[in-house]
């Protein structure tokens, strides 16, 4: 089946992960993220049992890592000198490691020791961001605390704290619900975009922590996390059941697998596995791109699901 408009029409491929249909796998509940390496290897957490799942570009199981978390929310590639490392951030536990793609852990993110968590406020992390030097950034970490108190911590790059935005620095409100971070370099200076999910708007931020602008109101629902594509970007909204196109000025191109109303169906997200439709999302999560400009969804349910969008 194919979805999508123009240079952005695609091939659905449904059940592209060929994880054994174990006891584990059936109860397990899919929550976590992607990402490709430089080997184009997907890497992403198995949904029933803590191990990093390495697939090749077929969905084939390469190897897997056991992992000390109960949940990688979020997976992120960065690189250390042209080593390829992974952050994993567990919203359950609220542990943030970076780990060799072996699976060792090099080091940890901790808490901050702020106000906010001083007087009493929760602390569930989903996200993560690093201005890596490759980019010719400082190497400062930006984590946001999504599930928790809706704020979004910078960290040098050895992991010392530096501050806190919370959305009360612009004219676009209180974040809530920042579920995903994301650098921009398509602007002649990188900024920081936030999925500020339940506004259901992105909030532009430099990289010292300055609010800039907020866009997407007028056509985002709940974004989640971004992907870019050359000089678009791809924006999940899971309680949408949809993808989100956006070019270079950060205008609506097009969605891809749009499901109306799918957030208010008994049980949503883990309705039944019979009724899921191809060609249309349930509660995408997860989202990366491989080098052909593919796409790879994990979606938001009990039982798992796995999408690929063959780019046409």
């Amino acid at each position: 089946m194919r979805i999508g408009t123009g240079e952005f029409t695609y091939e659905w491929i449904e059940g592209w992960a060929q994880i054994p249909n174990t006891e584990s796998a059936r109860r397990g509940w899919s929550h976590t993220g992607m990402v490709t390496t430089r080997t184009r290897e997907i890497v992403t957490l198995h949904h029933g049992d803590p191990h990093l799942l390495y697939l090749d570009l077929n969905g084939r199981i390469l190897r897997s890592v056991e992992l000390d978390v109960e949940n990688a929310h979020d997976i992120v590639l960065v690189e250390d000198d042209g080593t390829e490392r992974l952050w994993i951030v567990d919203n359950l536990s609220g542990r943030v490691v970076k780990i060799e793609l072996s699976g060792q852990v090099v080091s940890e993110l901790e808490q901050p020791n702020i106000s906010i968590y001083r007087d009493g406020g929760s602390y569930a992390p989903t996200s993560l961001v690093v201005h890596e030097s490759r980019f010719g950034g400082s190497g400062h970490i930006w984590l946001t605390d999504g599930y928790g108190s809706s704020a979004v911590h910078q960290y040098t790059d050895a992991g010392d704290y530096l501050t806190t935005i919370t959305g009360d620095e612009g004219t676009a409100g209180h974040f809530d619900t920042p579920h995903g971070l994301f650098i921009d370099r398509r602007t002649t200076e990188p900024e920081l975009l936030i999925a500020d999910r339940s506004n259901g708007q992105v909030q532009v931020y430099d990289l010292d922590g300055t609010f800039k602008r907020v866009f997407g109101q007028d056509f985002l629902y709940r974004p989640c996390c971004f992907e870019a594509i050359a000089d678009h970007l791809v924006i999940v909204e899971h309680r949408a059941g949809r993808l989100t196109v956006i070019d270079s000025s950060n205008q609506l191109v097009c969605y891809l697998g749009e499901n109306p109303g799918v957030e208010n169906l008994q049980n949503y997200p883990n309705v039944s596995h019979k009724d899921l439709v191809t060609g249309k999302f349930n509660s995408p999560h997860g989202l990366t791109s491989d080098h052909d400009g593919n796409l790879y969804i994990r979606e938001w349910i009990t039982g798992g699901r796995t999408i690929k969008l063959n780019r046409s």
